[in-house]
């Protein structure tokens, strides 16, 4: 007790001397309380206590890397597991626990927060990698992804899974490997086995022979045209057949993937479907308004 009362005293002192609380004897600096070397001396201090003692029960850790210690490691992923039973039992948030009807693990909200941090992430990454496709020098960001140098990016996606790649290259740090493309770029080096398709750049470190299209989708590009219908790029490797009303993950689940041709053929070629290229069908997706964020175009019906 006397203690706090020693140190209450003297903070009143110092606040109205305008010293710094820590030493008390040089002055604060601006919006804080303490001296510029009082406080590299307590975050120095901090952060090797973190990197020695448990945040929770402050025993000494096993592993620097975790917040907390083994013991209260499994308490805590215990406790989590138990309270993301509870509220996927009762279809509440899984996330936070709230009441949803959307059907979905987590409510609305949550989805929206998620979704927003994924696109801070996004961007932090591909700016760290240039923020320009490495062939065409595209830089609207609706259209540019990360791709794996080595073509190893089905063996990540399986480690990692399949939504976390963009996840696992900040947790470790911006590693090397990795480029920014275009869609389009992408599916042209693809399609050209490591070689840009339209450009005829080198993109892999690992060549392979040119893929052939498929004789399934070239009859649909027979029917809906062999052209974008947004931006017009006529490079047959490089269109997709687009869903106009946004349910394409929906029409896969019921029929599959390479059902589409056999289904348009069957129900007469119906106008639901359009060709557009890979980088106009990214930047549509995206928007979720049935228009292109590059070309500024509606693609709705």
């Amino acid at each position: 007790m006397a203690d706090k009362k020693y140190y209450v005293k003297y903070r009143k002192e110092r606040l109205i001397n305008g010293l710094c609380l820590g030493c008390g004897e040089r002055p604060p600096t601006d919006e804080f309380e303490s001296c510029e070397i009082c406080r590299t001396k307590h975050t120095a201090y901090r952060k090797d206590r973190r990197l020695k003692v448990c945040g929770q029960c402050g025993k000494e850790k096993e592993n620097k890397r975790a917040s907390l210690c083994n013991t209260c490691l499994l308490k805590d992923l215990d406790r989590v597991m138990k309270t993301y039973q509870y509220r996927k039992e009762h279809k509440l948030c899984v996330k936070c626990g709230a009441i949803k009807n959307n059907g979905k693990a987590q409510c609305d909200s949550c989805l929206e927060k998620r979704k927003l941090r994924q696109q801070r992430l996004k961007i932090t990454i591909i700016n760290h990698y240039g923020g320009t496709c490495q062939c065409c020098q595209e830089s609207d960001i609706s259209v540019l992804v990360i791709d794996h140098i080595d073509d190893d990016g089905a063996s990540h996606r399986k480690k990692v899974g399949k939504g976390n790649v963009y996840d696992s290259i900040r947790q470790q740090n911006f590693p090397p490997g990795f480029q920014v493309l275009c869609a389009n770029c992408n599916i042209g080096k693809y399609m050209g086995g490591g070689i840009c398709i339209k450009h005829g750049k080198i993109l892999s470190t690992t060549l392979k022979p040119k893929r052939k299209i498929s004789k399934k989708k070239l009859n649909l590009l027979e029917v809906y045209g062999k052209q974008c219908v947004c931006c017009s790029e006529s490079q047959l490797e490089l269109l997709c057949m687009d869903h106009i009303n946004d349910d394409g993950s929906e029409h896969r689940k019921k029929k599959g993937a390479q059902h589409l041709y056999n289904w348009a053929k069957e129900n007469n070629f119906p106008k639901v479907i359009q060709t557009l290229c890979a980088n106009c069908n990214m930047s549509k997706e995206l928007s979720k308004k049935y228009t292109c964020n590059k070309h500024q175009k509606y693609l709705g019906l």
